[in-house]
């Protein structure tokens, strides 16, 4: 029998609807961030990039990182080198105090730049970000660095589905370290949906002006939930797991505490530290010597104090990857019938890897 339209309208009004998916979000705080989403790893810390690079339309640990139309540049810095100029602002209290501070490691994202500079200056201080994600995931978390932690924010962030439909906005709160003029500080923000349905994070910064050392904000510790293996060009892999580091790895790890990538300026210098570094382990006792070229090699084919360069991972057609540093990371160029991707660390002994096991 052919329904009439008042059945068809009743079998409508009967029919369920379909399911979206809740989220919950979490302004300051990590903790409840991590039970809800079961401990989402780190995918982006900014370590193992060299300061000064533009990574705006990049994609490092399974995310695309984007300016806004009318953002800042993209710049990864060492958030010791985040300063507040004594000109130009009115309410100072102590310039010295408004900086970016690091989360994990020693970089930070400062879009900008490392000078944190008054506005009305867009290319200074509109540090908006957008995360992008090919995949949609089920969590996003990451620390929000203010210039000045004065209670105060002027940061507004938007979650979007595939299909551009919003499922959370807001503001992000901060922490109010003594009010106008206050030192910088950096506070967690994070959403977990019961869903893998986030596609997109638009971060806006709306603080535009030189009332108070304030305008300038970053970002370090971005950390994801429910993201799948990505490999194409400029993007990096993406899981962790929990493999057990390799002898060598493992070496290179204990090594890093005497030569710091972080914070080596030369690349000679740095591969000389290792070289004298590993040399004692030995004589200790504590490195085989059948490690030492590895440990050596991998050192070599690092960007630790090479300004402004990257790890480049090229895959050919037959699926072979290969990796080099590159000066910059829009010359990280796939081979013809390829793919490429900027590197997850420092060195290209782990930088096209997807084991867990590295060395930052």
């Amino acid at each position: 029998m052919r329904p009439t339209p008042a059945t068809s309208l009743l079998l409508a009004l009967l029919a369920p609807a379909a399911a979206s998916a809740a989220v919950t979000v979490f302004p300051m705080d990590l903790a409840g961030f991590d039970a809800a989403a079961g401990n989402p790893p780190v995918v982006v810390d900014f370590d193992a990039i060299a300061p000064g690079t533009d990574i705006g339309g990049q994609t490092i640990g399974g995310v695309t990182l984007s300016p806004s139309a009318t953002g800042a540049p993209l710049i990864v810095v060492r958030a010791s080198d985040t300063m507040t100029p004594a000109a130009g602002y009115t309410g100072i209290v102590d310039a010295s105090t408004n900086t970016l501070p690091a989360t994990s490691g020693q970089n930070v994202l400062s879009p900008g730049g490392a000078t944190l500079g008054p506005g009305p200056d867009d290319p200074v201080e509109n540090d908006d970000l957008v995360l992008t994600f090919a995949t949609p995931v089920s969590a996003v978390g990451f620390d929000h660095l203010s210039q000045s932690a004065d209670g105060f924010s002027f940061s507004n962030v938007t979650v979007f589905d595939s299909s551009d439909t919003v499922l959370f906005s807001g503001s992000i709160s901060i922490s109010n370290l003594g009010g106008g003029g206050a030192p910088g500080g950096a506070d967690f923000w994070g959403i977990v949906s019961d869903g893998n349905d986030i596609a997109r994070v638009e971060v806006d910064e709306g603080d535009n002006n030189n009332s108070f050392p304030d305008c300038n904000i970053g970002y370090d510790t971005i950390r994801v939930g429910g993201l799948s293996s990505v490999t194409t060009t400029t993007t990096a892999s993406t899981t962790s797991t929990t493999a057990p580091c390799d002898p060598t790895t493992a070496a290179r790890a204990r090594l890093s505490a005497q030569c710091s990538c972080a914070d080596a300026t030369n690349h000679g210098a740095y591969v000389k530290c290792i070289a004298h570094a590993v040399k004692a382990e030995v004589k200790a006792g504590t490195v085989p010597k059948s490690l030492v070229r590895g440990i050596k090699k991998c050192a070599a084919r690092s960007t630790c104090g090479k300004s402004g360069f990257v790890t480049c991972c090229r895959t050919s057609r037959q699926g072979v990857t290969k990796c080099s540093t590159k000066h910059g990371a829009a010359k990280c160029k796939a081979p013809k019938g390829g793919s490429a991707r900027v590197g997850t660390h420092a060195s290209c002994c782990d930088a096209c890897t997807d084991t867990g096991c590295s060395v930052d």
